[in-house]
């Protein structure tokens, strides 16, 4: 008996999620993520939600067909299906998500490294992403969208010491007076980040690449520190990147 009702409940489930994704037009479109603006349309484009429903509707009907009809090898057939599931949707659904997440995050990095000047320091403001790092081998200041976080990052640049940074070691006539930041679309447009005049090297997705005139950073850190808001960079926080 609890052969019976787990085989029934399995061909019920995969029915279910079969009219779920065969509905997705309707749906599929409201998936809201920042850093991948037009997943929903991507998905739908890709044809890769029509398959996931096939495989899941070609299972379903063959799980209800064994329950009645007992054969050998009826659990093998049913999940037969399940497996091409695995090599049309899930493979597909990596590379779409390497190619909407992460390919613009190497673009940027690529320009980075072919931008950066002489001592000039990288940061990336916003969505904080690890793998620029990795993937530009430097040194990356990281900060988040708040007020704060650019108050953070203008005295982060003159006075943090860093492991494989060598400005901290150069006089100040010899530093570099601009800086390469990373930053998201939806940070760019917060009222403390605008009005900076960078130099807009690059847009790859969501990230915009600016060569940002450090003086004027320093001049914004300080009419914001003037109205309160004070640096915390050097309190302790483990998960800080």
């Amino acid at each position: 008996r609890w052969l019976f009702w787990a085989w029934l409940s399995s061909a019920i489930l995969c029915l279910l999620l079969g009219l779920i994704l065969w509905s997705s037009p309707y749906w599929v479109l409201s998936i809201s993520d920042p850093e991948i603006p037009n997943l929903g349309k991507e998905l739908l484009a890709s044809k890769i939600i029509i398959r996931a429903a096939i495989c899941l509707s070609i299972s379903a009907v063959l799980g209800f067909i064994l329950l009645v009809k007992k054969r050998h090898g009826a659990l093998l057939a049913m999940q037969g299906p399940l497996i091409f599931f695995q090599l049309l949707v899930l493979v597909p659904v990596w590379s779409l998500s390497d190619q909407l997440r992460q390919l613009p995050l190497r673009q940027a990095a690529n320009l980075l490294v072919i931008s950066k000047r002489p001592y000039e320091p990288l940061a990336m403001v916003g969505a904080a992403k690890p793998s620029l790092h990795f993937y530009t081998n430097h040194v990356i200041f990281y900060e988040g969208r708040s007020t704060r976080g650019l108050v953070n990052l203008e005295e982060r640049f003159r006075e943090e010491q860093r492991q494989g940074w060598p400005e901290m070691s150069l006089e100040n006539t010899e530093r570099s007076r601009t800086s390469l930041v990373v930053i998201d679309q939806r940070t760019a447009k917060r009222a403390h980040w605008e009005g900076l005049k960078p130099e807009i090297l690059g847009r790859f997705g969501i990230y915009i690449i600016w060569r940002l005139d450090r003086e004027l950073l320093e001049i914004r850190a300080k009419k914001i520190i003037n109205s309160g808001i004070k640096p915390d960079w050097r309190e302790p926080r483990p998960e800080r990147f």
